[in-house]
């Protein structure tokens, strides 16, 4: 997308996020993905979109399907972060025994509680992250901190293990694009009820030391893996928390 544009925007949207049919590897190893995008019949006059599909070669349903739109002005600020921020009290050896993500996602250094939900701030000295030979232009380890952030809350609440299974928007702010900018970065989520059906709807944005504002998800929603959580390990998690609610 940011090839179309005529300059860098100022932000990123991805909306309309819809999670598929998972990605399946029979063995370690590189997997060929197709990424199929067409403009946007539904945008409005002067802004550039996309429908974009992340596909297995030969078809079948997409793995994952969103709108990407460029934006424009001014990223958010908030005021800095609470001396919270500074105190958070868990750390990852009580996040990854029931999670199972690789070392290049292990990206909760801390969390805690917040005054408005939970909070969790990013990883320093992870493994390098590329697109081919290039770093990303986006940086999905923030989008992923903000997650892992909504999946300790469901986990502490209700021993399930979550997936995602859409987002409403996401929306990388000016601080967000490129490398470089991450160092010190916090998730912080509140939940709101789903359907009756349903697990909560989060959203949440992730902060800068400065309390400018790098990411803003809104309308985060997850299903129930089914498998996959420790009983003991979320019982640790929950009990860190003083009954996290």
């Amino acid at each position: 997308l940011l090839a179309v544009t005529a300059a860098r925007p100022d932000g990123m949207v991805l909306r309309d996020v819809r999670v598929g049919p998972p990605v399946r590897f029979s063995a370690p190893g590189a997997r060929q993905l197709d990424v199929l995008c067409i403009a946007d019949p539904a945008a409005g006059p002067g802004r550039t979109a996309l429908r974009c599909d992340v596909r297995s070669p030969g078809g079948g349903a997409p793995h994952l399907a969103a709108v990407a739109e460029v934006t424009a002005g001014p990223g958010l600020r908030r005021p800095a972060r609470g001396r919270w921020a500074d105190c958070l009290p868990c750390g990852p050896g009580l996040v990854y025994p029931p999670f199972f993500h690789g070392p290049v996602f292990q990206v909760v250094a801390a969390f805690g509680r917040t005054p408005t939900g939970l909070g969790a701030a990013l990883a320093a000295g992870l493994p390098p992250l590329s697109w081919g030979t290039e770093p990303t232009v986006l940086q999905p380890r923030l989008l992923e901190l903000l997650l892992q952030c909504c999946g300790l809350s469901e986990l502490a609440r209700t021993g399930r293990m979550m997936v995602p299974a859409g987002i409403e928007a996401v929306h990388w702010h000016p601080g967000a694009l490129g490398a470089g900018h991450a160092d010190g970065a916090m998730a912080v989520v509140q939940a709101r009820p789903g359907r009756p059906d349903s697990a909560r709807v989060f959203d949440g944005q992730v902060l800068a030391p400065s309390g400018a504002v790098l990411l803003t998800v809104t309308g985060y929603h997850a299903i129930d893996l089914g498998h996959g959580a420790d009983p003991a390990a979320a019982a640790r998690l929950t009990r860190s928390l003083g009954g996290y609610p």
